[in-house]
């Protein structure tokens, strides 16, 4: 079932909490960048369907998407590259850290994006394919049966909803870190049972997805806008706050890197405000 906007609404929070990320445009580049290649939401959901920084893992999104699926078949392959520091300028260095998990992910969406494109698939359709369901006759070693169709092995709640978002989906919430930093923060968000922490961070398992989703999608009915507008903006704001946290300690300027030609300066927030002549929310 679809979510459907209510016509009458409650106080509208989230947007006054989140009035500055809202006018960042992370939706609309994101959106766009799947809409010139759709195949970029594939290899989105699988470099960062790990709890990764964005930053530092977005460059291997960027090379897995230059060259092409077809580079991507072999896990073998996969892995080698992730565990191969990344270059993308001169003195900057990525190291992605989940290339075990990661690098079966992304064969297996891979060689679903290229099957069906040579069943005579769109672009867009082999994605929005791989990124919800698998045809019935697509045999991918190890996948599971969930909710009556196959998915791809590794491609949690998270992943799936990331994918769709990428692709035009206006009601998939995609719940990582950040977002939930915000629903704790921000709204006193409890979930049923606590996220698993690791090394890197918190891992969300699907059952809190599924519990943060519906406190997201309930902000957005408040405010009358879509689910995926208000999870991006808390994105960006848990994005920011951890960057913020880590340039007091590092000094220099706290940035959220999301691509070519398009880096947010998380100082600008405040700027924002003081424009404005009001305090941040």
């Amino acid at each position: 079932m679809r979510y459907v906007v209510a016509k009458h609404f409650r106080e509208c929070i989230a947007k006054r909490e989140l009035e500055w990320e809202l006018t960042q445009g992370v939706k609309e580049y994101i959106q766009k960048e799947a809409a010139r290649d759709p195949y970029y939401a594939l290899a989105t959901g699988a470099i960062h369907g790990a709890p990764v920084d964005y930053s530092q893992s977005q460059p291997f999104v960027e090379e897995v998407v230059r060259r092409g699926p077809e580079a991507w078949l072999d896990p073998k392959k996969n892995a080698e590259f992730l565990n191969t520091p990344l270059e993308n300028e001169p003195g900057k260095v990525y190291k992605y850290r989940f290339s075990r998990t990661r690098a079966p992910v992304l064969a297996e969406l891979s060689q679903c994006y290229v099957h069906n494109m040579d069943m005579g698939m769109s672009e867009k359709n082999a994605a929005q394919m791989c990124a919800r369901q698998r045809p019935i006759d697509w045999k991918t070693a190890g996948a599971k049966k969930r909710g009556g169709y196959l998915q791809i092995t590794g491609m949690g709640r998270k992943g799936i909803a990331l994918m769709r978002e990428y692709l035009g989906d206006e009601d998939a919430v995609a719940l990582d870190r950040q977002v939930y930093k915000f629903l704790v923060d921000k709204h006193g968000f409890i979930p049923s049972i606590e996220p698993r922490k690791g090394n890197h961070g918190i891992s969300i398992p699907d059952k809190v997805q599924m519990e943060g989703e519906y406190e997201i999608k309930k902000l957005a009915q408040d405010c009358g806008v879509k689910p995926v507008e208000i999870q991006v903006a808390a994105w960006l704001w848990g994005a920011c706050e951890s960057r913020t946290r880590e340039r007091k300690k590092h000094r220099g300027r706290a940035t959220v890197w999301l691509g070519p030609g398009k880096t947010i300066d998380c100082a600008d927030r405040a700027e924002y405000y003081k424009r404005k002549g009001i305090e941040p929310p």
